[in-house]
């Protein structure tokens, strides 16, 4: 199933001018280790790791193996690595829950917006607060709530990842994840190229 996997992601890569990179990486050199999902799914591998690169950018597409417990399971995580994303706060948007309403009862962190509380009923948002409440404008929050899906949304330095964690994205959901994934970054390229313009 591994091997005929693997050739299934070897043919959409090169059909759509992506490098295959590597059968099975480590998470620290594609970068997915700092994910969040990663810090609680460390007894794992990337694998059938493909990439892109475009004009100082590069997107990266992955599966990460792992196993925990006697449970195994995987996720497809889509990244794009750019240096502008540096200026943008790291974040984290998942969609609410339960566990999050617990998360909050015992302390946890989650940022809401009194003028969009549709957004904040919907997603749990993650990071330093004073720099998300001025990035998160108005066309950020609206964009988040029509995506409307169950992915989990993750900023980290140079890199915004997207990917979901309950069940395996296949590869024909390939082209719609990267399409989501450019509409994120051009979302918060907007914010951060209008709050720059106010300063």
């Amino acid at each position: 199933m591994i091997k005929k996997a693997t050739e299934e992601v070897k043919g959409w890569a090169s059909k759509n001018g992506f490098e295959f990179l590597s059968k099975k990486e480590s998470a620290e050199k594609t970068g997915f280790s700092r994910t969040r999902f990663y810090r609680n799914h460390k007894a794992g591998k990337c694998h059938d790791v493909i990439s892109k690169k475009s004009g100082g950018s590069e997107l990266r597409v992955l599966t990460y193996r792992y196993r925990q417990g006697n449970h195994s399971g995987r996720i497809t995580a889509f990244g794009l690595h750019s240096g502008w994303l540096r200026k943008f706060p790291d974040f984290l948007v998942k969609p609410e829950g339960f566990l999050n309403a617990v998360g909050e009862f015992f302390g946890s962190q989650d940022i809401d917006f009194s003028e969009h509380p549709e957004f904040s009923e919907r997603y749990v948002l993650k990071g330093d607060e004073v720099k998300l409440r001025v990035a998160f404008n108005k066309e950020v929050l609206d964009f988040f709530y029509n995506v409307n899906d169950a992915l989990v949304y993750e900023k980290i330095d140079d890199s915004l990842y997207l990917y979901r964690t309950r069940s395996h994205d296949g590869i024909e959901e390939y082209s719609g994840r990267l399409k989501t994934l450019a509409s994120v970054a051009s979302i918060l390229k907007k914010s951060m190229e209008a709050r720059d313009s106010v300063q």
